[in-house]
C-alpha cells in the first residue's frame, strides 16, 4: 500500500505538480505527499526547499501531516544523494534554519535514518554498500550516538534505529520472540541516563513497532485493533 501511495504521488506530481498535494489524502499514509515534495527536490534541488515547505502546510491527513511531509522528504534526500548521510543532514539542516514553525529539520532528519535502517528500494545495491558504513552491529546506536546526527535531531534517531537494534542481535524482524526483546532492550540502557529524552526515544521506539507486529504490519486499521491486539 505504501508504495502504491508513492506511485499515485508520482502521477500527481506529473499532473499538477505541488497542488497535487492537496489530493494526497490520509488513505495513502503519508506516501502520497512524500512523492511530490521528493519530486520538486529532484527536479530543483535545496533551492525548492521554501516551496515544499508551503506544500507540506497543504498536505492532508491531520496535524500531524506537515510534520510527517517533512520525514518523507528525508527519505528522498538520501536516495537522492546517493545515501550520503552527512550530506543528506546538511541538507535537512538548511530546511530547520529557512522554516521555523517547529520540528522540520529534525523531522527531516528522522526520515533519513528510517531511510537508511530500512529503505533502499530506489537502488538497493548503493544503500548495502553505503548503510555498511553509518550501521554497525557491534555498537548498534553508533549513528545515533555519533556526531553525524545533530543534538537536536538525536530524539528521531532514536526513535527510529530500533529494527536496527534487533537486527544487530539476529532478530527475525518479522517475527520478535520474547527473548530477542531481552537481548535488545539493554541496548537502550547502554544511553546515560543524564539524557532522559533520549532513553525516552530508544525505548519508545519499540513502541512504534509493538503496533505493526500486533496488527501483523497491516497499519491501516490501527483504530480497529481488538482487546487482545
Amino acid at each position: 500500500l505504501h508504495l502504491l501511495g508513492h506511485a499515485v504521488g508520482d502521477i500527481l506530481y506529473e499532473q499538477r505538480g505541488l497542488e497535487g498535494i492537496t489530493v494526497c489524502t490520509d488513505d495513502f499514509r503519508n506516501a502520497c505527499s512524500h512523492s511530490i515534495v521528493v519530486g520538486l527536490f529532484l527536479d530543483k534541488g535545496e533551492g525548492a526547499l521554501p516551496d515544499i515547505a508551503k506544500a507540506c502546510e497543504g498536505a492532508p491527513g491531520g496535524s500531524g501531516a506537515y510534520t510527517m511531509c517533512f520525514h518523507g522528504l528525508g527519505h528522498g534526500i538520501l536516495s537522492a544523494v546517493g545515501f550520503d548521510v552527512e550530506r543528506a543532514v546538511s541538507i535537512c539542516q538548511k530546511i530547520g534554519k529557512s522554516v521555523t514553525k517547529g520540528g522540520e529539520g529534525p523531522q527531516c532528519i528522522g526520515g533519513i535514518v528510517m531511510e537508511i535502517v530500512g529503505g533502499g528500494g530506489h537502488d538497493k545495491v548503493t544503500w548495502e554498500k553505503q548503510r555498511k558504513k553509518y550501521l554497525q552491529k557491534l555498537h548498534p546506536l553508533s549513528l545515533c550516538r555519533g556526531t553525524i546526527i545533530p543534538q537536536d535531531s538525536k530524539f528521531f534517531c532514536y526513535v527510529y534505529i530500533t529494527p536496527f537494534l534487533w537486527e544487530s542481535q539476529g532478530t527475525n524482524l518479522g517475527n520478535p520472540t520474547a527473548s530477542d526483546f531481552e537481548n535488545t532492550f539493554p541496548i537502550c540502557g547502554q544511553i546515560p541516563k543524564n539524557e532522559p529524552q533520549n532513553w525516552d526515544a530508544c525505548y519508545g521506539g519499540f513502541g512504534k513497532e509493538f503496533v505493526g507486529l500486533a496488527a501483523a504490519r497491516d497499519i491501516r486499521r490501527v483504530d480497529q485493533m481488538n482487546d487482545s491486539q
